[in-house]
């Protein structure tokens, strides 16, 4: 067994209660309306597009399994594991914030690493930082290294940075803004595109309040409410945003469009000024 899929047995647990109680937020809203590109990839000689719904599907149908799994040791019947899932799965579409993340990391990685905007599969290597199933499944998702992926022709490869035993659980529980960094690294080539999420993707205490909701168990209802509220915020802001608003080291794009605008009106306005002015020129230069 790979040393990262034994860390991952050894502490799966805490990573799944977690990431359950994230990737379901109770009484979410639907995500806005958005238009994200899928990611395009060369697999084994056929050219695949992944889109957002894909991973929102494969990340809910894992979520699901692994779940009534749980749920059947606990000696849960089988029509009390249905209505458990058919109450905590009833709104899930797999898009959460690490999910929209993962997704937006992997699409402006392409553009940077593969000029023609098609990534080799197999070429494929990620690294991230961020614990949870999520995020992880995504990835597993592009690679084509996870469980369950449809007619994948070639594998990439994809490796979470784990802390150190002794600090793991901690972790697990106090996960904040450095851990949501990752890495994608085109083989071939060797070249690399690291990248870290900016500090306002998140609300104001949110890493906090999400401790006390996921992992301490203390949160008032008012607190549970508004860390509701924040988890939305976060994921559309994954789903809308643009790059520069996103991720670190993005710059806004020249406003082509606004200049082009502002060009136009200028050389109106001076005509509007300077036209009238030049005819009369023009009639006071006539002979009698």
């Amino acid at each position: 067994m790979k040393i990262r899929n034994f860390i991952a047995v050894l502490i799966f647990p805490l990573m799944f209660s977690l990431s359950l109680a994230e990737a379901h937020m109770p009484g979410a809203k639907p995500p806005p309306d958005f238009k994200l590109k899928p990611i395009i990839l060369n697999d084994g000689g056929r050219k695949i597009k992944i889109t957002m719904e894909d991973i929102g599907r494969y990340h809910n149908e894992r979520t699901e399994r692994v779940r009534r799994k749980l749920l059947k040791n606990e000696g849960k019947s089988v029509q009390e594991i249905s209505e458990i899932i058919k109450r905590e799965f009833a709104q899930a579409d797999g898009k959460c914030p690490c999910v929209c993340c993962a997704f937006r990391v992997m699409l402006l990685a392409v553009q940077k690493l593969w000029s023609e905007g098609v990534a080799e599969r197999s070429d494929i290597k990620i690294i991230s930082h961020l614990p949870g199933q999520g995020s992880m499944q995504c990835f597993e998702y592009i690679t084509g290294s996870g469980l369950g992926i449809p007619n994948v022709q070639s594998k990439g490869e994809f490796s979470l940075i784990f802390p150190p035993k002794d600090k793991r659980e901690k972790a697990m529980g106090d996960i904040d803004i450095d851990d949501w960094s990752f890495a994608v690294i085109h083989k071939s080539t060797g070249k690399k595109f690291e990248v870290q999420i900016k500090d306002d993707v998140f609300p104001k205490g949110f890493f906090a309040l999400r401790k006390k909701v996921n992992v301490e168990k203390t949160a008032t209802e008012d607190e549970i409410d508004r860390y509701g509220i924040m988890w939305e915020e976060v994921r559309d802001t994954f789903l809308t945003k643009a790059d520069w608003e996103i991720f670190e080291g993005e710059k806004e794009p020249f406003p082509i469009g606004g200049v082009i605008f502002f060009s136009l009106l200028s050389i109106g306005v001076i005509c509007f000024i300077c036209v009238p002015k030049v005819r009369r020129n023009k009639k006071s230069f006539k002979k009698p």
